[in-house]
């Protein structure tokens, strides 16, 4: 297996491309400042896990350009949220006269003076970024052009990515927490609810691995298997998506263990329905890898009257995932239609209100978003974004 590969440039020190690597192939860009005038070496180096390398060399002739500019971060077709640094290199064999960032909604940035060495690092607000228009639920693409202009010439690059002014607002690598089965089950005809389960399932993840995935996954395995999740499930295959059920009845435990080992890479979502015992650490880590791979949870619970594990598994399983999040074991008092937040968020496009049926209502940590509450503040559904960087 391989162990590192590197390069180096003109016998300058060697550079590691191991993080560029994806399957066999790497990509590495290189700066006019590290190459020659005319005649250039490169030597890439791969070794392997037990010490052994093998070398390629290869020797072309480069042009240097009279100016030439690269953006590098954000990266094309990935996503951001809040300010973002962005940063880049502007190469000018004679003086700048100008190096300015502009975004497709019409603001421009000098950052001549920020130029060092050819480099150049410049945090831009949201302001700067969105311009006048208003953030979308969805996403706003915003378009970078890096400009620069020297005594003899001109020249710019342009990335998109996908910006959410608030980083708990992007969907996939978060929890959604929906405590009443009844919107997915009794009251799954209402054009509202609906919506809103197709919500659930259709949203892009720019940059991450699982952005067009098209598998969904109901897991009951942890739970108590019913006919309560079939209306959904015909409505996510009507909608050309294909669909996979682990149930306890079926003893599909053994399955359920391999399929958190490695979970496909083309399942987008995964439904843990009513869950009734304690996650292992195994699996929390699968779903936190599944989560940081731009995959999205669900957790389906009940209220108190009908789902007797809020304390022991859900609100531990919201402690493991790193949420402050917590399922309170009220019982709402009512039944009926809810409107939804006024939040911009990619779950409530098109959705107004939703039908529940007697749902326990949660508290919220800081960084949590409510989706559904009612007149009093409290609030039943609700979206958190999920703690991958610590182990459970």
């Amino acid at each position: 297996s391989l162990k590192n590969i590197e390069v180096s440039i003109n016998s300058a020190p060697a550079i590691s491309l191991v993080e560029s690597l994806t399957g066999n192939q790497f990509s590495y860009y290189l700066s006019p400042s590290q190459l020659n005038n005319g005649d250039n070496s490169l030597v890439v180096t791969i070794t392997n896990s037990q010490g052994l390398s093998d070398k390629v060399k290869t020797v072309f002739t480069y042009e240097k350009p009279s100016l030439a500019t690269l953006l590098l971060t954000p990266a094309h077709d990935t996503y951001a949220s809040g300010d973002v640094r962005v940063t880049g290199m502007v190469y000018s064999a004679t003086t700048l006269n100008s190096v300015v960032l502009n975004t497709s909604n019409q603001t421009s940035k000098n950052i001549l003076a920020n130029i060092k060495e050819e480099h150049f690092s410049v945090v831009m607000k949201p302001s700067e970024l969105l311009g006048a228009t208003l953030p979308s639920p969805e996403g706003k693409t915003v378009r970078l052009t890096l400009a620069a202009t020297s005594s003899v010439a001109e020249n710019k690059t342009t990335h998109s990515f996908t910006y959410f002014p608030i980083s708990t607002h992007v969907p996939g690598g978060d929890l959604v927490v929906i405590n009443d089965l009844d919107p997915f089950y009794s009251k799954i005809n209402s054009a509202n609810n609906i919506q809103f389960a197709l919500n659930l399932v259709n949203f892009k993840t720019p940059g991450k691995p699982r952005s067009n995935a098209k598998q969904i996954v109901f897991d009951a395995e942890y739970g108590t298997a019913g006919d309560n999740y079939h209306a959904l499930g015909k409505l996510y295959q009507a909608n050309d998506w294909k669909l996979t059920v682990f149930e306890t009845e079926s003893g599909s435990a053994a399955v359920t263990t391999a399929f958190y080992k490695a979970i496909p890479e083309d399942v987008k979502v995964i439904f843990l329905w009513e869950p009734r015992s304690i996650f292992t650490e195994a699996k929390v880590a699968a779903l936190k890898q599944f989560a940081a791979e731009g995959g999205r949870l669900v957790f389906m619970g009940e209220g108190p009257a009908h789902y007797s594990a809020i304390d022991k598994v859900e609100n531990n399983l919201f402690k493991q995932l790193g949420l402050q999040l917590k399922a309170n074991s009220d019982n709402a008092g009512f039944s009926g239609t809810l409107a939804v937040s006024g939040v911009p968020h990619q779950l409530l496009v098109g959705v107004k209100t939703l039908e529940m049926n007697v749902p326990a209502s949660l508290s919220l940590g800081p960084n949590d978003v409510p989706l559904v509450a009612d007149e009093k503040g409290n609030v039943y559904i609700a979206v958190a974004r999920i703690d991958v960087t610590n182990k459970p």
